[in-house]
C-alpha cells in the first residue's frame, strides 16, 4: 500500500476539536502525501470559508440556516456528488472518509474501489441517532425516510476495508466488535498544556459550560442542578463559553432562577478559555437523554484543563466517571443524588476529581495517544 491519502469530509476547520483536522494532522506528521476535500461552509458561523492551503480543496456547498432542515440535506448530497467528481481525477492509495454526513462515504465508495485504493470510513457522530427527539417520534420519522441516512452509513461500513469509530458506544449501537477491520479510536485534542491542577476553595462551586447552545444539550438539567445546589445553601456560579440558538432561552432561565452567571460568548482563543477555566471546578457535560452521544470534545477540553465533569453522556464517558473518579454522573432519576454529592464535596474531594480528570485525558485523549493507535493501522500498511 502506498502513502498517498485522500481525506474527504464535509465538515472541516483548523482546530483540534475537529475530527477531520485530527486525521489531516496525523497523516501529515506521519509523512504521507495528503489531499483533503472539504466543504467551504462553517457549520457554526453559517458562513463560507477558505483555507488557502495547498493540500486542501474547498468544494462549494449550498448554505443552510437551520441545523435540521431540507436545505442541509441538499447541501450534503451536493457535496457528496461534487466530491466524487473531484476524487475521480485524483491519484491516491487510501480514501479516508470522515462522516457524518452519511452520504459521503456511500457516494465515494465506487470511485475508491475502482482505483483499487483502501476504503476507510471514520464515524465520529451517529446521525440521525444523535437528533434529540424521543423514540416514538423517531419511529415516525423512519417512515418518512429518516432511516435512509442510517442505511447509507451502515452500507459504507459493511463495504469498508477499515472502519474507525470514535467510541465504544457506537460499536454497541451498530452491533460491531473490534477486529482487524474495526477499530475504536477515540476523539482527541492536542497535548494537555496544564502541568498540574491547582486546589481551589469550594465555598462557591464554579461550573463551566463550553460549546454550542443548541438542542442537543441538557440545559434544563443544568439549571435544575444549580438551583438545587442554591436551595441547599451552596453558592454557585456558571461561566458560559459559546453561542447558539438557545442562548436567549438559557440566559432568561438562569435569570429567572437567580443563578449567577457570566456569558463570555463564542471564542476559540485557548488562552482566554484557559484563563476562565482556571477558576472553575466542574465542566457541564450534560446531553438530552435521547441523543446517542457517549464522548464529546467539550469533555476533553474540560479534562485537558483539569476540570471534573458533571456528566450525563452515555457509556464511554459515564463509565470513565464511575471508574476513574473524574466527576459526578447524573440522570433524571439520580439528579438529587448528584446534587447531594456536589453539595457535600470538600476541597480535597474536588481536587482529587480534577487531578483524575487531567490524568485520564493524558492517558486516553491527547494527540500522542491517538497517533499511537493510528500508527498500528496505517504505518503497518505503508511499510
Amino acid at each position: 500500500m502506498g502513502r498517498k491519502v485522500l481525506i474527504v469530509s464535509y465538515y472541516f476547520n483548523l482546530r483540534d476539536t475537529d475530527r477531520a483536522y485530527t486525521v489531516y494532522q496525523y497523516f501529515k506528521q506521519a509523512g504521507f502525501e495528503v489531499k483533503l476535500l472539504c466543504g467551504n461552509y462553517d457549520h457554526n458561523s453559517k458562513k463560507s470559508v477558505t483555507y488557502n492551503l495547498p493540500e486542501i480543496v474547498e468544494v462549494p456547498v449550498k448554505p443552510y440556516g437551520r441545523n435540521i432542515s431540507v436545505q442541509r440535506i441538499i447541501s450534503y448530497m451536493k457535496f457528496a456528488r461534487d466530491a466524487r467528481k473531484a476524487a475521480e481525477k485524483l491519484d491516491f492509495d487510501i480514501g479516508y472518509i470522515v462522516g457524518p454526513p452519511n452520504s459521503t462515504g456511500y457516494k465515494l465508495l465506487p470511485v475508491i474501489k475502482k482505483k483499487h485504493a483502501l476504503f476507510v470510513t471514520d464515524v465520529y457522530d451517529l446521525y440521525p441517532e444523535t437528533i434529540p427527539i424521543n423514540g416514538a417520534f423517531k419511529d415516525v420519522l423512519k417512515y418518512c425516510g429518516l432511516w435512509y441516512w442510517s442505511y447509507l452509513r451502515n452500507a459504507a461500513i459493511r463495504k469498508a476495508d477499515i472502519f474507525i469509530g470514535s467510541c465504544q458506544y457506537y460499536f454497541t449501537r451498530l452491533g460491531l466488535q473490534e477486529s482487524r477491520k474495526n477499530h475504536m479510536i477515540p476523539l482527541c485534542k492536542g497535548e494537555a498544556m496544564l502541568e498540574e491542577v491547582q486546589m481551589l476553595p469550594v465555598e462557591q462551586l464554579n461550573i463551566l459550560y463550553l460549546g454550542a447552545l443548541t438542542g442537543n444539550y441538557d440545559f434544563e438539567g443544568l439549571i435544575r442542578i444549580m438551583a438545587n445546589l442554591q436551595g441547599r445553601g451552596r453558592k454557585v456560579h456558571l461561566d458560559i463559553i459559546g453561542d447558539g440558538q438557545r442562548k436567549e432561552w438559557l440566559l432568561a432561565a438562569l435569570e429567572k432562577e437567580g443563578i449567577p452567571f457570566t456569558f463570555h460568548g463564542r471564542t476559540y482563543d485557548d488562552g482566554k478559555k484557559q484563563e476562565i477555566m482556571e477558576h472553575c471546578h466542574f465542566g457541564f457535560n450534560g446531553f438530552k437523554k435521547e441523543a446517542a452521544i457517549a464522548l464529546s470534545y467539550k469533555s476533553m477540553e474540560y479534562m485537558a484543563n483539569g476540570l471534573a465533569l458533571i456528566n450525563s453522556c452515555k457509556e464511554d464517558t459515564w463509565d470513565l466517571v464511575e471508574n476513574e473518579n473524574i466527576g459526578v454522573n447524573y440522570s433524571e432519576d439520580t439528579l438529587e443524588m448528584c446534587c447531594k454529592r456536589l453539595c457535600t464535596a470538600k476541597e480535597a474531594d474536588v481536587y482529587a476529581m480534577k487531578c483524575a480528570a487531567l490524568k485520564a485525558y493524558r492517558e486516553r485523549y491527547c494527540f500522542s495517544k491517538y497517533t499511537e493507535k493510528m500508527n498500528h493501522i496505517f504505518l503497518e500498511l505503508a511499510n
